[in-house]
């Protein structure tokens, strides 16, 4: 118990807190927003996966019919 009231009584672990806050605030403010080009890649990306699924329905219909 006293090595207990020892750690609580030596303050030493509280920058410890304040620096991880800071290193936290600091990470959120450097994410990267997605430039045009990626807007770009996951535009076509989801045409085509669209496209593929309009395709499968299409022969699906087809087939049934």
């Amino acid at each position: 118990m006293a090595d207990v009231e020892r750690d609580v009584l030596n303050v030493n672990w509280l920058p410890a807190f304040a620096d991880r806050e800071r290193r936290e605030i600091h990470s959120e403010q450097s994410i990267e927003l997605p430039g045009p080009l990626d807007m770009a890649i996951i535009g076509i990306a989801g045409l085509a996966s669209v496209t593929l699924v309009m395709l499968g329905l299409w022969k699906f219909v087809e087939l049934v019919a």
